[in-house]
């Protein structure tokens, strides 16, 4: 007695099998790994998705570590994008052939399940990328580690990275100088800590400001480099007498400056590899912080 199974092998490189796998089986199989669904109907073009599922992880790590810093971050969204729906539309395929081949329907909300992998790879994108990419952000790591006083972290942030133990020094003598600073402009003042100036609290009372747009300078000859300079400056809160719509009073505070007590150099450096896609990938390095001086 022979199995009243469809033969599938006539066509498409798959083989005769007793019996279709039902398609909620395939396509979970296939969401773990790309062409095991296809495999589990006898189609031998599943280790072709499965060597193509090996490479694309290989090449998403490559393209991540050379571009998710830089400015060119959106090339790894877009290979993202084109990895998940590939992973997606391949269990797809596999689920509907299985249901061609007379396997029981169903299976296709498994596909929900790609949703917390996307969410969670999307967000840790979102949370990284181009976190190098612009003035603002290179400076705004650089102020987080070194209130976190983590100097390895903020060296590498220099085109030229100073030791971390070197740093660390700096930036005691650096917080010194601000604490005396912040004191005499208080005690000037009639300050302290409910003023908006607080010695022992010196970061609430700095910022770090970019007037000047960045602008092409020379830098290494037949070559150009893209330099901007942000200021750091002690800031103060001043209530603002105001109205709401016109007619009832309100008030609001701004943060107006004091002094400026440093400036900060930052040099976008290109790298590699090239894209050929107008402008080049680059991230934003410091050339130099200083702090107190003239």
């Amino acid at each position: 007695m022979t199995s009243a199974g469809p033969d599938i092998g006539a066509s498409g490189g798959r083989t005769s099998s007793s019996a279709t796998p039902p398609a909620p089986v395939v396509m979970r199989r296939a969401l773990v790994v790309w062409g095991s669904g296809h495999l589990a109907l006898g189609d031998r073009r599943g280790w072709v998705l499965l060597a193509l599922q090996v490479l694309s992880v290989v090449f998403l790590v490559v393209l991540a570590s050379a571009f998710l810093e830089g400015s060119r971050a959106f090339l790894v969204f877009l290979a993202l994008a084109v990895f998940f729906a590939a992973w997606g539309g391949q269990a797809v395929d596999a689920q509907r052939k299985a249901v061609a081949a007379g396997g029981s329907p169903g299976g296709a909300i498994q596909l929900l399940a790609l949703a917390p992998v996307v969410g969670i790879v999307m967000t840790g994108f979102w949370l990284v990328a181009g976190s190098s990419g612009s003035p603002e952000a290179t400076l705004q790591r650089y102020v987080s580690a070194w209130q976190d006083r983590r100097a390895d972290l903020a060296a590498q942030l220099f085109v030229s990275p100073p030791a971390a133990d070197a740093l660390a020094v700096r930036w005691a003598q650096q917080e010194a100088y601000l604490r005396d600073r912040l004191g005499e402009l208080s005690a000037s003042g009639g300050g302290g800590p409910e003023a908006g100036i607080d010695p022992e609290r010196p970061f609430r009372s700095l910022v770090v400001t970019l007037p000047d747009q960045p602008r092409l300078e020379p830098d290494i000859p037949g070559t150009e480099a893209d330099r901007v300079t942000a200021y750091l400056e002690i800031v103060r809160p001043v209530r603002r007498e105001t109205t709401f719509l016109g007619i009832f009073p309100a008030a609001r505070q701004e943060m107006v400056p004091v002094e400026r007590v440093g400036r900060a150099v930052l040099r976008a450096v290109p790298l590699e590899p090239r894209t050929g896609l107008g402008r080049e990938n680059r991230v934003w390095r410091l050339e130099s912080v200083e702090v107190g001086g003239p």
